[in-house]
């Protein structure tokens, strides 16, 4: 089932993170692949613990800070990541400043939706 980047959170968003750091920038997502990934192996966490998300923001340059002005529930922290080689940028948001770096990290891979099995859902 298709999710919306800036919808991941927890093991759907660390799932996801996982494979973008194995996948090419040109790679899709399949459900399937997914699926396995998900039975073969524990999830690192992250989007929860800094020894796990820290390193991937500081390597990829993703820069964080919190929301300006009015700040919708569960939108406290925005993360951005320009990718210098594409001349894109990705802006994500979040309540904590590893979950919008993360989002921020796989929208860079994988774009505004990925596949997600659903029994993450």
């Amino acid at each position: 089932m298709m999710v919306k980047t800036r919808e991941l959170i927890g093991d759907q968003l660390d799932l996801v993170v996982r494979e973008a750091l194995t996948k090419s920038e040109h790679s899709r997502y399949r459900g399937a692949l997914i699926s396995e990934t998900l039975r073969s192996t524990q999830l690192a966490p992250y989007s929860r613990w800094w020894m796990f998300g820290g390193p991937i923001i500081h390597r990829e340059g993703i820069g964080v800070q919190p929301s300006a002005g009015l700040r919708p529930v569960g939108i406290a922290w925005s993360a951005e990541y320009s990718c210098a080689q594409a001349s894109l940028k990705f802006l994500q948001h979040g309540p904590t400043p590893l979950i919008a770096s993360m989002r921020c990290f796989v929208a860079s891979k994988f774009g505004d939706e990925v596949d997600i099995p659903e029994e993450l859902l």
